[in-house]
């Protein structure tokens, strides 16, 4: 395991840091949203994304407004940056300004073979609540947590 990762302010993106959610999403995941998607993303009224930038964004996770409640739409961290705490800061980043915002609740969908991340959500107080059955473009079952 890497050290934790030093203190580093999470902000808020707007549709000026597209290119570089873009770039750091297709770096670390096969479902990467493209350009355009994420310019949308961040310019919606009902979305809300943090990122940790040092040189350059290294992290970042969003939610959806849903009528009272959140759905964490992303969590992606560089790969060098990974297993450093910097998603544990994220999600609880994500939870703290959803219910801010007057979430009740948080939900999200996430791979079936993701057991990292499963693990980080479990930890942030998320519980398996069921499965989307071949949710993803490779035919992978999503499972759906819920943090209430």
């Amino acid at each position: 395991m890497r050290a934790t990762s030093p203190p580093v302010p999470l902000t808020t993106l707007d549709p000026a840091s597209a290119t570089e959610a873009w770039a750091l999403d297709r770096a670390a995941s096969p479902d990467a949203w493209s350009l355009p998607v994420w310019r949308e993303e961040l310019g919606r009224g009902d979305r809300r994304y943090l990122g940790v930038h040092t040189d350059r964004l290294i992290g970042l996770a969003g939610w959806a407004d849903l009528a009272g409640e959140a759905h964490l739409m992303s969590v992606v961290v560089a790969d060098r940056e990974r297993r450093r705490g910097l998603g544990a800061r994220l999600v609880a980043g994500v939870l703290a300004d959803a219910a801010a915002h007057g979430a009740s609740a948080v939900t999200l969908e996430v791979r079936r073979s993701n057991t990292a991340a499963r693990a980080l959500y479990r930890r942030a107080g998320f519980v398996d609540a069921g499965v989307r059955p071949r949710y993803y473009a490779d035919g992978e079952d999503a499972v759906v947590l819920w943090r209430r």
